[in-house]
């Protein structure tokens, strides 16, 4: 009787699976792996389409994670797709890389700025710490949990209540709400005094999953490094960019939704920014910071699906003011919510904590919790490349 009961349930979940469909856009290679077919791609960009059910999201998100990777894909928001649009998407991703590999390295080198120095030397990884115990103490922060906005609203208190602290800023919270997921993404926005109109990004996502063979689970998803840490890190370097009193250009923070099921959150808010014309100098994405994979003082600069002129960025502030190690590696296409704003054609860069074969393989389960091996001081070193580059892009 019980094998009958699994079967009758395992063939339900196929067919509500078959009913449930979504449209995405991902690395070929990934849906080789999970034995998905691509709907249409380009040879030249390793970049696909695909139609996929529920039971094959999960083993996209499944053998992503065996690469030590998020979801790995974006879910295209439009469910009436044609083959022109289609098309127009691939076109678009291949023409990006073109412009990026034709960029000429003609990015300023910057200058120190003594307000940056002293920030940097006042980051707290006490403080990261306290921020990571506190977002993974939520049993989940998966985007279709229960209470999906139970943390990001208790998240949006704790900030109003930091900047209470600095009246001279011109700041406001907000939350979005999606048609993609039934949470919400955290904004933060700062008006800038010079050029109100031109916007520095910086964001992390929220949300965590606890990823099974047949779907998320249940079960508990803490996520401490995937993404508390970023989150914490980005929450830390805010503190002190709120200290410098205002910027030039307007400054966003963002707490993404529903990143690890296909850039939710960021997916929108881009497409929006897009649609409306704004204008973003940068965007820089924090997610996972916390696991020193390659070791003490070395980290991660992504260089597929990134912009040139912000990873040049980050070598410069790395030379006036951290003077660590920094790797090139890739991580495939939707790894992370920058890949969101660079499809829409702005400007981004994801530093991570290792690269993707060092990284930390307890995230997407309940063993993503703050353990020996976690280390807020490399999480701090991500909250100084916050600092700098907020300071430097807000500032002309």
């Amino acid at each position: 009787m019980q094998k009958i009961f699994m079967t009758l349930a395992l063939g339900s979940m196929l067919a509500h699976a078959a009913q449930d469909k979504k449209y995405i856009l991902t690395n070929t290679q990934l849906l080789e792996a999970a034995k998905v077919p691509a709907l249409m791609s380009d040879s030249k960009t390793g970049m696909a389409v695909a139609h996929i059910s529920t039971l094959q999201e999960s083993m996209l998100i499944r053998k992503s994670h065996e690469r030590g990777r998020c979801a790995g894909f974006e879910l295209l928001p439009v469910q009436d797709f044609t083959q022109k649009d289609f098309q127009k998407i691939l076109q678009d991703v291949a023409a990006r890389k073109v412009l990026d590999q034709k960029a000429q390295k003609s990015f300023k080198r910057i200058s120190k700025k003594e307000s940056v120095v002293a920030a940097i030397n006042q980051v707290s990884a006490a403080e990261i710490q306290n921020w990571v115990k506190w977002l993974s103490s939520f049993p989940t922060r998966y985007h279709k949990a229960a209470t999906p906005n139970k943390h990001v609203e208790a998240l949006k208190a704790k900030i109003d209540e930091m900047l209470v602290k600095y009246p001279q800023v011109k700041a406001e919270t907000s939350l979005i709400a999606h048609q993609s997921t039934p949470q919400k993404t955290l904004r933060l926005h700062i008006e800038g005094n010079k050029f109100p109109d031109e916007i520095v990004v910086a964001g992390a996502h929220l949300d965590s999953i606890n990823a099974g063979f047949f779907g998320p689970t249940g079960k508990i998803a803490p996520g401490a490094d995937d993404d508390a840490s970023g989150s914490a890190s980005l929450l830390e370097a805010l503190r002190h960019l709120l200290a410098q009193g205002s910027f030039e250009r307007s400054v966003e923070f963002f707490w993404y939704a529903g990143e690890e099921a296909g850039l939710l959150g960021s997916a929108e808010v881009a497409a929006s920014y897009k649609n409306q014309s704004k204008k973003v100098v940068g965007v820089l994405q924090l997610d996972m910071t916390l696991y020193p994979g390659n070791g003490d003082g070395k980290i991660v600069s992504m260089t597929d699906f990134t912009s040139p002129e912000m990873r040049n960025l980050l070598e410069e502030i790395n030379r006036m003011y951290l003077n660590i190690e920094i790797i090139n590696d890739e991580c495939g296409y939707g790894c992370s919510d920058h890949a969101s704003w660079y499809r829409n054609g702005y400007p981004a860069i994801i530093p991570s904590e290792a690269t993707f074969n060092q990284m930390n393989h307890n995230i997407h389960t309940e063993a993503d919790v703050i353990d020996s091996k976690s280390s807020f001081e490399h999480a701090a070193i991500f909250s100084k490349i916050a600092v700098a580059f907020v300071s430097h892009l807000a500032n002309l």
